[in-house]
């Protein structure tokens, strides 16, 4: 069966010629070794990094290649891989020839050798050199990240960046307040050395190409690339790689960068670190400015709470008071330490049960509102009206309530009944016929000598807006009169009215305007003057 056009044909080469170029070939160091240690063959990847110039390594063992302590490890390892009889992997440092040392991932595996019973090693090292470096940088910088902590942590941060990267300089960088063309160094490490306020243009140079966008890595020529490369006066500027900071609904905050007097060779390792580093910026600066914010609030709550001319009491879960303003100290005549900490009701109503139900109700997320009774140090008792609501402070469960001392109130009320009760006695001890109506015609209270007068019950009369006892005509007579009286005039009516039991009795009506619990209302005063208007006529 013919192979596809796009796949080469295998070389017309014997099978061992070909397996040997292969051999030689592989970027891999590999050997093979008897039972003794001796090397019975090696490829030209092995000799050029541990032979010396011209040597194959052939018949040599390890302690004649390399120093007795690698050599001992090595040894060990083959040990280990031939009492397993399986393929077997280890990490070695080996030295090599031009003095230099690698880490090497070394994979040992026996095969029979050529005297029957007797296996020989075969080894294939490869070179994990960059790799555990990167694994080695990717720890440092998890280790490094995990503990910047505290008020220092932004140059925390950039000193281990730097470090990790082995650049010159690393830096974080803000807009300034209210935003601008420029960038200020939130942090800024370089020589080893910090750097304050230092602020610049961000037009014409690399940070230009990062901020609100992506990863740039400019592995060298920064300073023949941007025209304002020399804003880095603090390091010859010779590479350049930042990383855009983004907040957590993807705005643009900033970037972290780093900079070198020498190029920049691995790009993804550059920008792994970058991207660890630009997260825990990122959370801190949006943890110090939630602090910020939180600061803030507090103090706006800390201003409008000590404002209040309502006393304001706070508290906690446990129902201990954590705050109270200045207007409930005037209020109680105690200092707020004294209320600080204490979970018991200060003040009660004369019903505690209901209070302590209204406070379980307040509790379950339900506003309230009682009225108490407090008492000042000195004796002096005062009425309070409190009202409770559920809020939270601080991201936890808290109960408000707001008192009123309403003790001036409650003593105008007394009055008022006292007052009203004496109207009431007044107003139903008088001989004329009285009808209170308010401006919209409804009567609103008449006394007893209406109801003698017209036969007729409170109940009966109460709401209407229609006068009950006259006939429909004489209703609109009464309609003009009362329009008139709101307007500010006095007027009297004589007409007829009619008892309930229907019998006529001849009534004189006088109607002056009174304000009544605070709105116009008008007073109608109606006098029997049948027998008069008889006298009359006789």
């Amino acid at each position: 069966m013919s192979q596809p056009a796009s796949v080469p044909a295998a070389p017309d080469l014997p099978s061992g010629a070909l397996l040997f170029q292969i051999f030689e070939g592989t970027p891999a160091a590999v050997y093979v070794k008897d039972a003794q240690g001796r090397y019975l063959l090696t490829n030209r990847r092995f000799r050029e990094l541990f032979c010396a110039p011209d040597a194959t390594g052939i018949g040599q063992t390890d302690a004649e290649l390399f120093p007795a302590p690698v050599a001992a490890l090595i040894q060990a390892n083959d040990r280990e891989a031939l009492r397993h009889g399986t393929a077997r992997n280890f990490e070695e440092i080996l030295p090599l020839a031009d003095g230099s040392a690698r880490v090497y991932l070394a994979l040992r595996f026996p095969i029979p050798g050529p005297v029957s019973g007797e296996s020989v090693l075969c080894g294939v090292a490869t070179d994990i050199t960059r790799r555990k470096r990167r694994e080695d940088a990717m720890r440092n910088v998890a280790v490094a990240v995990s503990t910047a902590h505290g008020q220092n942590v932004f140059e925390h941060l950039v000193r281990s960046l730097a470090a990790a990267l082995r650049v010159e300089a690393a830096f974080i960088a803000l807009p300034p307040e209210g935003g601008s063309d420029r960038l200020r160094m939130l942090a800024l490490c370089a020589n080893g050395e910090f750097v304050e306020n230092l602020e610049y243009v961000v037009a014409g140079t690399p940070c230009e190409t990062v901020v609100g966008q992506e990863f740039r890595i400019y592995p060298s020529g920064v300073r023949e690339r941007f025209a304002r490369a020399a804003e880095f006066a603090f390091v010859p500027a010779e590479s350049y790689a930042g990383y855009p900071l983004s907040d957590s609904r993807g705005g643009p905050l900033g970037l972290i960068s780093v900079i070198s007097r020498k190029p920049m060779r691995d790009p993804g390792l550059v920008e792994s670190i970058l991207r660890i580093y630009a997260a825990r910026a990122v959370t801190e600066i949006e943890r110090r400015r939630s602090d910020e914010a939180l600061h803030a609030s507090a103090q706006q709550y800390r201003a409008i709470f000590n404002a209040s001319l309502d006393a304001l009491v706070l508290r906690d879960e446990q129902f201990r008071i954590v705050d109270v303003n200045p207007a409930f100290e005037a209020m109680t005549g105690r200092p707020r330490e004294y209320f600080l900490g204490r979970s018991e009701i200060i003040s009660r109503p004369g019903d505690a049960d209901g209070y302590a139900a209204a406070v379980e109700r307040l509790k379950a997320g339900e506003p309230i509102r009682v009225e108490t009774t407090g008492a000042r140090p000195d004796g002096t008792r005062f009425e309070i009206e409190v009202r409770g609501v559920p809020m939270r402070y601080q991201g936890r469960p808290h109960l408000l309530f707001v008192a009123r001392d309403i003790s001036e109130r409650k003593r105008a009320e007394m009055a008022l009944r006292a007052s009203e009760e004496q109207y009431r006695a007044i107003f139903n001890a008088a001989a004329d016929a009285l009808v209170l109506r308010d401006a919209d015609f409804r009567i609103v209270e008449i006394n007893d000598t209406y109801m003698a007068m017209t036969e007729r019950t409170r109940d009966e009369v109460i709401g209407a807006d229609r006068v009950i006892a006259n006939p429909g005509a004489v209703d609109l007579r009464f309609r003009a009169l009362h329009r008139a009286v709101l307007a500010g005039e006095s007027g009297a009516i004589e007409t007829q009215l009619l008892r309930k039991d229907g019998t006529h009795f001849e009534v004189e009506v006088r109607a002056v305007p009174i304000r009544y619990r605070g709105t116009p209302h008008v007073l109608y005063m109606g006098r029997d003057i049948t027998a008069r208007k008889r006298a009359e006529e006789a």
